[in-house]
């Protein structure tokens, strides 16, 4: 029948292929590396180990970087190779895992939006479209790589019929919770980092609020102006632990103030 043949032809291309590959002269892929040396076998060096090679190095990562499947274009040119390394392996996801992508919201001005994001948060921005409806009208669409392999992503809807014109950007305002009931995280790798970024939004004019240890983190927060998100900076000083874990052992008192007041500068400081 016609499904045995396509099985068989799949089945002699998956032996054909490798051979014919190697006669040409294709390098082997990562993957073949990584499951010959995981296994203890001596095999010739992974090509990527050359310094003209384009590709990352495999032989120093550890023994479970063989669960990894990489995905690169070979034909970058070095610097671009230089300003996605970093990006590259903070966005590596062992095999059977995953990681947050991107968060999206709603915006009604994407021009001031991106002059928030990109202009005084520094976050690059990574991808800006037109979806393009058939019933009418369009939504402007991007995206802002905040780091470790995430983005936030802003829709504006403009011209869709049934789409509404004006509606609540604000998440918490506009379902009549307390500010920061809803809120995004950013995270540091240092208390230092945390405290250069806190310096770094003030000096760019960012109004943020002042540094609040929230054992086992330390933090601070500000407002996104033009959707009136909140935001957080936040560095993790230790493990949780199981302790933690007990809301009969882990009880924080406040009020109701310091959930607005969070986003606010002390006084006697601006910005």
């Amino acid at each position: 029948s016609f499904g045995l043949f396509q099985f068989e032809a799949f089945r002699l291309s998956t032996l054909l292929n490798p051979l014919v590959g190697r006669l040409l002269g294709f390098p082997r892929s990562p993957k073949y590396y990584h499951q010959t040396h995981a296994r203890g076998k001596s095999g010739p060096a992974c090509p990527m180990d050359s310094a003209k090679d384009p590709r990352p190095t495999l032989k120093r990562w550890p023994r479970k970087a063989a669960k990894i499947e990489l995905s690169f274009e070979p034909q970058l040119d070095r610097q671009a190779r230089q300003r996605g390394k970093s990006w590259l392996k903070s966005c590596l996801v062992p095999q059977g895992e995953m990681a947050l992508d991107h968060l999206s919201f709603g915006t009604h001005n994407l021009e001031a939006t991106t002059a928030f994001y990109r202009g005084q948060l520094g976050f690059e921005l990574l991808i800006h479209e037109w979806i393009l409806l058939e019933e009418g009208g369009r939504v402007d669409h991007a995206f802002f790589d905040c780091g470790g392999g995430c983005c936030l992503a802003f829709m504006q809807w403009i011209d869709v019929p049934g789409v509404p014109t004006r509606y609540e950007t604000d998440i918490n305002r506009g379902l009549g919770v307390p500010a920061g009931t809803f809120h995004f995280a950013i995270r540091c790798d240092s208390l230092q980092a945390l405290e250069e970024r806190h310096l770094a939004l003030i000096s760019s004019g960012v109004v943020v609020g002042e540094l609040i240890d929230l054992n086992p983190y330390r933090s601070f927060f500000f407002d996104d102006p033009v959707n009136g998100l909140r935001l957080e900076y936040t560095v993790r000083l230790r493990q949780p632990e199981a302790r933690d874990r007990d809301p009969l052992l882990r009880q924080l008192k406040t009020n109701l103030g310091l959930f607005g007041a969070a986003a606010i500068p002390a006084p006697g400081r601006r910005g």
